[in-house]
């Protein structure tokens, strides 16, 4: 049996969406199924991560058209879908409505949308929203009768090098002892001043460790040029080159500040406390329960920066933020998303 995907990743749309669809291609993968991507891939290395671990790959470009003409890329769509005799689609694109997902479903045997906005009409036979603190009354005005649901961080489609750590990096909170290294994740979108911004502002902390800096750039990273930060002082920096091992930057890391995105959920598997922001609704909406559950705080100034940072150098508060990280999600979403694909 085949299982194909129908994803994009670009600048604007970032790599979050095909990362977390890879990690459940992987699971397929493993269990003996071909996986296919029909997809558009503008970001570097995503298009050989995907054909070196064994996913087909047809190209499915739009790179000419000011707006996705989504008639178009229904036919297309299904041509594919045809010629693959494939039986399940999952697919994770804002841009490809309830009208596209009509066309589509007809030609499968299962159909799988995976959303972060409630809101709009969805046809499909599984929706899965991995969002912490999001239940199926958010979604059921406006879904057909049958369609099952894959509510909340259960569900958290993450690759298997997080499960694999998980165990390893919840012994390493234990010995925590003041904050020592600092992972700052903004993907690759953000502007080089806003990272000065930043970093000067976390070198003007004073703890009782001197801090590391390591930055995570992402798949969308551009190149900055590492002598940037020659000029901040107190810190040291360095760089996470591949995004594929940022795994080992969140178990070395004591904090991380970021985004508010799906990131989110790989840092709580490894019990990592973290300082995030919203830079859109659905972010926002992350950002509060995660909050509301004690395992981030939300920062909207450079300055609050100072003061939680502060607050997260004391041993019990960080403890508090650790331990309610490690209990939102364990890594094991793709097993239980797949299972449920295949009920």
């Amino acid at each position: 049996m085949k299982v194909v995907f129908r994803v994009d990743s670009s600048l604007k749309i970032g790599a979050g969406h095909l990362m977390r669809c890879f990690a459940l291609a992987e699971e397929f993968k493993n269990r003996g199924f071909q996986t296919c991507f029909i997809s558009e891939n503008n970001l570097p290395n995503l298009q050989e991560l995907l054909v070196s671990n064994g996913h087909s790959v047809i190209d499915i470009s739009h790179s000419n058209q000011k707006k996705l003409n989504t008639e178009e890329d229904a036919n297309r769509t299904i041509d594919y879908l045809i010629d693959l005799s494939a039986e399940i689609l999952i697919l994770d694109h804002y841009e490809l409505g309830n009208e596209w997902q009509e066309s589509v479903k007809s030609r499968l045997s299962r159909l799988v949308v995976i959303d972060d906005i409630p809101g709009r009409k969805l046809v499909c036979d599984i929706l899965l929203d991995q969002n912490l603190g999001r239940e199926k009354d958010h979604y059921l005005p406006f879904l057909q009768d049958k369609t099952k649901l894959l509510m909340g961080s259960r569900f958290v489609l993450a690759r298997k090098q997080f499960k694999e750590n998980r165990g390893k990096a919840l012994i390493k909170r234990k010995e925590f002892n003041g904050l020592n290294t600092i992972l700052l994740s903004l993907g690759g979108s953000e502007t080089i001043k806003n990272y000065i911004k930043i970093i000067e502002t976390i070198s003007e902390i004073k703890t009782n460790n001197s801090l590391e800096l390591r930055i995570a750039l992402g798949f969308n990273g551009k190149e900055i040029k590492r002598n940037t930060f020659d000029n901040i002082q107190n810190l040291k920096i360095k760089f996470l080159e591949d995004p594929l091992k940022l795994h080992e930057s969140i178990i070395d890391s004591d904090l991380c500040i970021g985004y508010a995105g799906s990131s989110s959920w790989e840092r709580c598997i490894l019990g990592l406390p973290s300082l995030v922001k919203a830079i859109s609704d659905n972010q926002l909406f992350i950002a509060k329960n995660l909050e509301r559950y004690g395992a981030a705080d939300i920062w909207h100034e450079h300055g609050d920066l100072k003061k939680l940072i502060k607050m997260l150098n004391n041993k019990v508060k960080w403890l508090e933020r650790s331990k309610a990280a490690s209990k939102i999600c364990d890594g094991e979403g793709v097993r239980r998303v797949a299972d449920a694909i295949l009920e």
